[in-house]
């Protein structure tokens, strides 16, 4: 065996794993993990959406935006190496809003998650203009309507947003209990 691989032969490791695995910490690990990969590609999505597109509205989501990936990978190395990152700078801003003005952190956080939530809800449920065309026995019939642009994405994009939502939701209601 190679000597970089020794670690496979140590009994140490081997308690270590199964200690980590029977206390949980592993599974814990696991769903921060994935926590953390679902909200790199929600920041991402927030970014490529403020760029793609102009306006007020559009700003506030590229700033939750950064904050949101880069919180993510602060988050993520975390998980990989240990630690206690918070690089989320927007939803540290808040806190230290909150803190000036209300005395307490808990608030600035229960706000951040709040308008993550709702801008979440505004970019899925935007009315999109879409034509639908059909041929019937030579005739060209068109209808214009508006639906939400949420269902013009593709499904792993739709389910990313919706556990993305699940989490922000998640998130206000625990920040407001503490």
């Amino acid at each position: 065996m190679p000597e970089d691989k020794f670690f496979l032969r140590d009994q140490f490791f081997w308690q270590t794993v199964k200690e980590d695995l029977i206390s949980g910490g592993a599974g814990d690990r696991a769903i921060a993990a994935f926590k953390a990969e679902v909200g790199l590609v929600a920041g991402s999505a927030q970014l490529v959406y403020w760029y793609s597109t102009k306006g007020l509205t559009s700003n506030a989501i590229g700033v939750h935006g950064v904050g949101n990936y880069l919180g993510s990978i602060g988050d993520l190395s975390n998980v990989i190496y240990g630690g206690n990152r918070n690089w989320n700078v927007t939803k540290t801003n808040y806190e230290k809003a909150s803190k000036a003005v209300l005395g307490e952190t808990k608030y600035g956080a229960a706000a951040f998650h709040t308008v993550d939530f709702a801008m979440g809800l505004y970019t899925a449920f935007k009315p999109v203009g879409v034509v639908e065309k059909v041929a019937i026995g030579g005739v060209q019939l068109e209808r214009y309507r508006n639906i939400p642009s949420e269902l013009l994405l593709p499904g792993p994009i739709i389910v990313n947003d919706l556990f993305s939502e699940f989490l922000n939701g998640s998130s206000v209601l625990s920040e407001t209990k503490n």
